[in-house]
């Protein structure tokens, strides 16, 4: 699994240090920020536009991924990617996805957690691309999506998977 943060037009691995505009865009604002979730969305991919570094086009939404054949568990998916869209982000801490059973409750595919360190203006909007790889499902169901900050859950999404 390979987390990318989008910086300079394109998508760059993420890891190290998440740059701001060096003058804050909202200028009434002051004081800490919590880290906000904007947007969380499992996807095919996530290609940036080459002429506005703003934009991003979410390529193939996911909410449910479907077996192949019904008896064909478990089910792994080769290759799909989750775009977190965060705002608020200040200091540093770990930022780790999971993906849990929600019956089981237990992760069945998590990445490595990454340090980041946020400097600059805290109200920047800021992507981040999670691209995961071989992720196994062992049973139809709901699923979640989790993004983990500072050891505690940023946001989650509902993923299906169906036979």
């Amino acid at each position: 699994m390979v987390s990318y943060l989008f910086y300079e037009n394109r998508f760059r691995p993420c890891g190290l240090i998440i740059p701001h505009s060096p003058k804050p865009r909202f200028p009434g604002i002051t004081g800490p920020m919590a880290l906000e979730a904007l947007h969380l969305i499992p996807c095919g991919d996530v290609v940036p536009d080459p002429g506005n570094y703003h934009r991003l086009t979410v390529v193939g939404l996911l909410t449910v991924i479907r077996a192949r054949a019904a008896a064909s568990f478990p089910v792994v998916q080769p290759v799909f990617s989750v775009l977190l869209v965060v705002t608020g982000g200040q200091g540093a801490g770990e930022l780790e996805l999971r993906i849990t059973q929600d019956l089981a409750g237990h992760p069945i595919f998590r990445t490595r957690r990454r340090q980041v360190r946020f400097v600059g203006d805290p109200a920047a909007i800021l992507p981040v691309k999670f691209e995961i790889r071989n992720c196994g499902f062992p049973a139809a169901g709901l699923n979640w999506v989790e993004v983990m900050w500072r050891g505690s859950m940023l946001v989650r999404k509902k993923l299906f998977l169906r036979a």
